[in-house]
């Protein structure tokens, strides 16, 4: 695992991740991707959550991710990305993070 990584996109999902979400944000050179289900187990997803609240299923896998971003988004399975400009959407994240600076909680 590569400790260095600025991003880490966290997904709950019923049975499986979203496909598109995998493709942009899983094993990348600065970002990392993770999920839990809660209708269905998967064998990638960090747990199975079923007969969970939102909120409790988004707390599980936030406590289950590593602690080594500078940054973490929950994006949801149905979630739709469309980035304006000509980057995908790891890449335009990664240049607002760059350009805004965000504050970062701890």
């Amino acid at each position: 695992m590569n400790y260095n990584k600025r991003f880490c996109v966290l997904q709950v999902t019923p049975s499986e991740p979203t496909a598109e979400h995998v493709e942009l944000f899983s094993n990348k050179e600065q970002c990392d991707f993770y999920f839990v289900t809660h209708d269905s187990p998967h064998n990638l997803a960090l747990e199975f959550c079923p007969n969970t609240t939102w909120t409790d299923t988004r707390n599980i896998l936030a406590d289950k991710v590593p602690k080594n971003y500078d940054y973490y988004a929950f994006i949801d399975y149905d979630y739709v990305l469309r980035p304006l400009g000509d980057k995908d959407a790891l890449e335009q994240i990664l240049c607002d993070l760059d350009k805004y600076n965000p504050a970062v909680l701890t």
